[in-house]
């Protein structure tokens, strides 16, 4: 199965340079780290697009590191610029851009099993495995190849990493299984100040800390079989707080769950929790169950403030998902439900609640990977899946643009991974997961498999690419070619449709008060949820019908000259109709008035003195103004004035 955090991985790459040549000014480097029993290659493939074909050439070796490891493990730095080669004695810094060996740094770790970087890449943490009941824990500085910390200290395989920083790397916390110590950085040397003690809350199972380094993210386990607990702290007063208790923003107990993992949004004002039971009471699930917990943060006060967003309408349950991730470049999550075929749907975060985006079908797929640059969305079906790999241009931030780019079928993948440009997918079968047709292949944003390389053995690949557009915080340019098999199912998508915007949470209410609406289009097919569905369309009775009221048309289907024909059904079935038509004016009514207030509202704020929270609200002015003139629709359709 492909890797969840591979997909999530965000990889920028400062130091890209551009590669020009002669006959092809569009040219570019995609260099390929691989590893083998004993050996760790790199290898360049020069990319060429003649405009209607993109291509690589054959791969060309560029370094050859032996190692004493049968198995070396390598990591690659937050900002790409450089890979980490964990080896038996030694841990040895490779410089991607000028692939070549930068450091080699001795270490006495036996072996030096996992590993993990600070935010900038400058210091790198290796711990010995964790099959060791004492482990010995190295801080390296990657630039100069100095030890800044040395510990000896247990280290449970499900809290790793455990150091935490902030982005600009002044503050960090040391993370152990009864509490957490604050870093002394100073440099002199590193210490570690007195511990935060994890007081009757139950050992800290698992960690992550917000991109912006402000909230820290903890998943306790209870010793005496009491329930886990989620909890959010705020990292500025865990520098004076003795307890967890004591920086505490957020609070939730949890019955039944044994993981955690937390995906941001880049300026992390959203999170997603996935949290993984790996039994299911409801013996449903051989595999367990997970769920999605929904966070934000709002910093508009002198604390952190931390909240658990609601999930709207019943598209996604979310006490059963598959996957969750968000994207990287906006306050949008997707997320793949837990039944197969299961449905495949987006949310606008920005809110107090979640409200369905877009839907991508209802599909046997298991993993999501948003690409760095947040333009596209791969969603793949691998694992105990065919193989299936979905590749959608996410559209602009509103959404109105998704469409499907490409399909291709990639069986046996065990590994599937963005490159840093946002144009490639590397994916892999690796050993020792599966020990036969290792290898791995180039997937181009069309679908397209550009490189398809068996090897006898494979445990890792990384590719970084050094070119135009390797900065992903730019838009790739969409493909000009697409497959056959998808071209059909791409047309269907772009095609739109104007209609009245219906709440979610509505339209169970409208489907039993309207006639059933047309069957959905083909499976692949994305769905606006927010926007585009069919118009409502009111029923009228016997009277509207032979004398409609001063300024309206006649219904369609009925003449003046004739007489209505007599709806057929029972006393109970139209009082229950004219039931659920009240409830539903009701609500739209009382949403009106919401969407009215925050319009008003915006409007009253002024744009020379506002503070960062209010120019936020005005932004969403248009949105606001939108969403009023979608429900005054939705109740003109209903017969009633607004």
């Amino acid at each position: 199965m492909g890797s969840y955090h591979a997909w999530g991985t965000k990889l920028h790459d400062p130091r890209a340079t551009l590669f020009e040549s002669e006959k092809h000014q569009m040219s570019a480097i995609l260099r390929l780290c691989t590893v083998a029993e004993n050996v760790v290659h790199f290898h360049d493939y020069v990319e060429t697009d003649n405009g209607d074909k993109m291509a690589l050439g054959n791969g060309t070796l560029r370094l050859t590191i032996k190692t004493a490891s049968n198995q070396p493990e390598i990591r690659p730095s937050p900002i790409n610029d450089f890979i980490a080669v964990m080896d038996k004695e030694e841990v040895i810094i490779v410089d991607t851009v000028q692939c070549q060996i930068r450091l080699r740094i001795p270490i006495t770790i036996h072996p030096a099993a996992i590993s993990a970087f600070s935010p900038t890449g400058r210091y790198l943490s290796v711990a010995t495995n964790v099959r060791f009941e004492t482990n010995t824990i190295v801080v390296l500085d990657t630039m100069t190849g100095a030890r800044v910390l040395e510990l000896t200290n247990r280290v449970p395989d499900h809290l790793w990493p455990l150091f935490h920083f902030s982005p600009d790397e002044t503050k960090g916390f040391f993370v152990t299984s009864d509490g957490i110590h604050p870093l002394r950085m100073s440099p002199e040397g590193w210490g570690l100040h007195s511990k935060i003690r994890s007081d009757k809350i139950g050992n800290i199972h698992a960690t992550s800390i917000s991109p912006s380094g402000d909230v820290l993210v903890v998943f306790t386990h209870d010793t005496k079989g009491g329930p886990s607990r989620l909890m959010a702290l705020d990292v500025t007063s865990m520098v004076h707080a003795q307890t967890l208790t004591e920086a505490r923003v957020f609070n939730k107990s949890l019955h039944g769950v044994n993981e955690m993992r937390v995906t941001w949004t880049n300026d992390g004002s959203t999170a997603a929790v996935f949290l993984e039971s790996l039994v299911d009471r409801e013996n449903k699930s051989y595999y367990g169950k997970a769920q999605v917990l929904p966070l934000s943060l709002d910093r508009s006060g002198p604390r952190v403030r931390v909240t658990a967003p609601a999930i709207e309408g019943d598209h996604i349950d979310a006490m059963n998902v598959t996957d969750v991730q968000a994207a990287p470049n906006g306050p949008v999550v997707t997320i793949i439900g837990g039944s197969m075929p299961a449905p495949v749907v987006s949310f606008n975060t920005g809110g107090q609640t979640w409200v369905p985006r877009g839907s991508f079908g209802t599909l046997h797929r298991n993993e999501l990977g948003w690409s760095p640059s947040g333009a596209f969305l791969a969603v793949g079906g691998f694992g105990g899946l065919s193989g299936y790999l979905d590749i959608w241009d996410a559209g602009h931030k509103d959404g109105k643009s998704v469409r499907l780019v490409a399909q291709q079928t990639l069986p046996n993948t065990t590994h599937s991974k963005w490159t840093n440009d946002s144009r490639y997918i590397i994916t892999a079968t690796l050993s020792p997961r599966l020990r036969v047709d290792n290898g791995f292949k180039v997937v181009w944003l069309d679908g397209s498999v550009l490189i398809n390389e068996p090897r006898e053995v494979l445990y890792a690949v990384h590719g970084v690419v050094l070119a135009h557009g390797a900065i992903s915080g730019a838009r790739p340019v969409p493909p000009t070619r697409l497959h056959v098999a998808s071209k059909k199912a791409v047309q269907a998508s772009t095609a739109r449709t104007t209609a009245v915007y219906v709440p979610p949470s509505l339209r169970a209410k409208m489907a039993a008060a309207q006639p059933a609406a047309k069957k959905a289009g083909p499976e692949l097919v994305y769905t606006r949820l927010d926007a585009g569905k069919p118009a409502p369309v009111k029923t009228p009775g016997q009277r509207a019908a032979r004398s409609p009221a001063k300024g309206q048309a006649m219904p369609p289907g009925f003449s003046p000259k004739q007489p209505q024909p007599r709806v057929q059904g029972t006393p109970k079935a139209a009082t229950a109709r004219r039931s659920t038509n009240e409830e539903l004016v009701a609500t739209l009514q009382k949403r009106l008035r919401a969407a009215r207030k925050r319009v008003r509202q915006c409007e009253q704020i002024d744009k020379a003195s506002a503070t960062e929270e209010q120019l936020e609200k005005l932004a969403r002015l248009p949105g606001l103004r939108q969403q009023e003139a979608d429900i005054v629709e939705a109740l003109k359709a209903l017969g009633v004035e607004a």
